[in-house]
């Protein structure tokens, strides 16, 4: 049995995946679910008030057939139905036909599913946070939709924000008892069984120019998981990585593997744009380390040698949400240092960050790492991406008192060369410094990355002189 874990925002990106449902004491409004739903198969009438609980709409799983496969490579077909293989393997046949998919299986969140928090599940022992109150496969969408019954004691934080429009990110767990490559047809129950073509070429496109994916056609559903924000998914990360000495890449099965090359043709837009400058990046990065900088680059970096933000302001920023600082620093280019960053970011003391220190270490050659690793869940990571933000006066003096060490726009950068030049530049010592460096452990190259995402984020629609800027003030950060 191989178990599959599912974000719905890979297929549905413009549309919210949870929305909280007005149900009254005389019961629910009809026109809502006319709005979101597959009002034919849920009805209004079938959603009976709880006292002390509220009911949220769920969309769960895209239908491969329509969409395509998800950022795991996994494609969860709609019906029964036929499936040959472009290249079948020695002794499977080149046509099978595929079992009922979502029709059929769907309903097995009624019989197994619960709602819970990080996939901790009843196959971990633990006991369900919340219930499926209805289930039903959306023909005219092609989808799976879900209502569920929470406790508003329990998840009031999280019905709060649904009740004012912000997002609330959840995921499906399922078992299959085996998958089959969409290439050659290997079937496979435990990844260890894998082919080459899922092992190494996920999403990926195979020499007669198929893509390569994952059929699940026989899907038991068993989990609805609240999952973390971007600011508690990196502590929960850096918690594996203490723990167990490796990097957790987020993502079933260590995230996406798909050549950067070919987002453009299986990406949206925005991934396209995310590709093409983590290229750029890469590039610049990679001649860099392996060139030096040219002189022109190390005048522009003594730009980049401001103090690190002080305690004060770096807790006035980690008292506001992520996404509105975003906004603020991004309305005016300013990029925060990395361990500014995690810290706005994680909201913790820096002596609770694991790998902190060396993190200024781990950015001088992150993009080329990327680059030559996994970059598609980076290039498909919207974390760093304000969605609903907010403005706060507040907030916005803080950004302004910021602007002049750490903006990137022109005039920013060219007072603090002038400043630089009437002091002196940067001194021996400092110079000297920057050529010393340590091996970064994995905690660091997990921050890295994060910041790393920050920037790309940061850099979408910006001036295309930040991008070298940005490469540059990796090199010399502290």
């Amino acid at each position: 049995m191989i178990s599959k874990t599912i974000h719905p925002g890979t297929w549905f990106r413009d549309t919210p995946m949870a929305r909280l449902l007005d149900v009254h004491s005389q019961g629910m409004e009809r026109g809502q679910l006319l709005k979101i739903a597959a009002s034919d198969f849920i009805m209004a009438s079938d959603i009976t008030p709880v006292k002390g609980h509220s009911f949220v709409h769920l969309i769960s799983t895209g239908a491969g057939d329509w969409y395509g496969a998800n950022n795991n490579a996994d494609f969860f077909n709609e019906k029964e139905g036929s499936y040959s293989y472009p290249e079948p393997a020695e002794g499977v046949p080149a046509t099978v036909m595929l079992d009922g998919g979502l029709c059929k299986y769907h309903h097995t969140f009624m019989k197994f599913g619960g709602v819970y928090e990080e996939h901790n599940n009843s196959k971990r022992g633990a006991e369900p946070k919340g219930s499926i109150a209805l289930e039903c496969v959306n023909p005219a969408m092609h989808r799976g939709e879900l209502i569920i019954e929470l406790d508003n004691d329990v998840w009031a934080s999280d019905l709060h924000k649904l009740a004012n429009n912000e997002p609330v990110f959840f995921s499906m767990g399922c078992g299959v008892p085996f998958d089959r490559c969409s290439i050659c047809g290997n079937q496979a129950a435990t990844r260890k069984s894998y082919c080459d073509h899922l092992r190494f070429n996920k999403l990926g496109l195979s020499k007669t120019g198929h893509q390569v994916f994952a059929i699940n056609d026989k899907p038991h559903f068993h989990d609805i998981s609240k999952v973390k924000t971007p600011a508690d998914r990196i502590a929960f990360a850096l918690r594996k990585v203490a723990s167990e000495g490796t990097v957790l890449d987020i993502g079933e099965d260590g995230g996406l593997w798909v050549l950067v090359r070919l987002v453009e043709k299986i990406g949206n837009q925005t991934e396209v744009a995310r590709a093409s400058l983590l290229e750029k990046l890469s590039e610049m990065n990679k001649r860099i380390v392996v060139q030096g900088m040219s002189p022109e680059e190390s005048d522009l970096s003594e730009s980049f040698d401001s103090p690190e933000i002080d305690d004060e302001t770096v807790k006035a920023l980690q008292g506001f949400p992520l996404e509105d600082v975003l906004n603020a620093l991004k309305s005016r280019d300013i990029m925060l240092p990395p361990k500014a960053m995690i810290r706005v970011a994680v909201k913790k003391p820096a002596e609770q960050i694991e790998g902190l220190d060396e993190l200024p270490c781990a950015c001088k050659n992150v993009f080329s790492q990327i680059k030559e690793g996994s970059a598609g869940d980076i290039i498909g990571d919207a974390s760093y991406i304000p969605l609903f933000p907010k403005v706060w006066t507040r907030l916005e003096e803080i950004a302004d008192k910021l602007a002049a060490d750490f903006s990137l726009k022109d005039d920013a950068v060219q007072r603090r060369l002038m400043t630089s030049a009437i002091r002196g530049g940067r001194s021996l010592g400092k110079r000297a410094g920057l050529l010393v460096s340590t091996t970064p452990g994995a905690e660091s190259r997990y921050l890295a990355r994060e910041y790393a995402n920050y920037q790309l984020s940061l850099l979408a629609g910006t001036s295309p002189a930040y991008a070298h800027r940005v490469v540059v003030h990796n090199q010399v950060t502290r």
